[in-house]
């Protein structure tokens, strides 16, 4: 994980970092984005993770930082494909 680099983390704190599996800086800071309460506790100092996590956005691209304030896109269709319209009886 070699977007972890350039942050000021302890060992412990980049092998937990690097155990979360993301790819990507960008990822990171979704994943963190997401779920706040469990970065603060996996860090173990709210004061702390608030400087790592503003460590990480400083790693990010304007439009990488704004995709932040945007909600995901759904993982799937938003309803179900029909190929025919269903039939309606007594309509045929």
């Amino acid at each position: 994980m070699d977007f972890l680099e350039p942050l000021d983390l302890t060992p412990s704190e980049r092998k937990t970092l690097a155990s979360l599996g993301v790819e990507t800086v960008l990822g990171l800071a979704h994943m963190i984005r997401a779920s706040e309460a469990a970065f603060h506790q996996m860090i173990g100092d709210s004061e702390r993770s608030e400087r790592v996590y503003r460590q990480i956005q400083e790693l990010l691209s304007p439009v990488e930082r704004a995709s932040l304030d945007r909600p995901a896109p759904p993982a799937f269709s938003l309803g179900s494909r029909l190929d025919k319209p269903p039939r309606i009886r007594g309509r045929e």
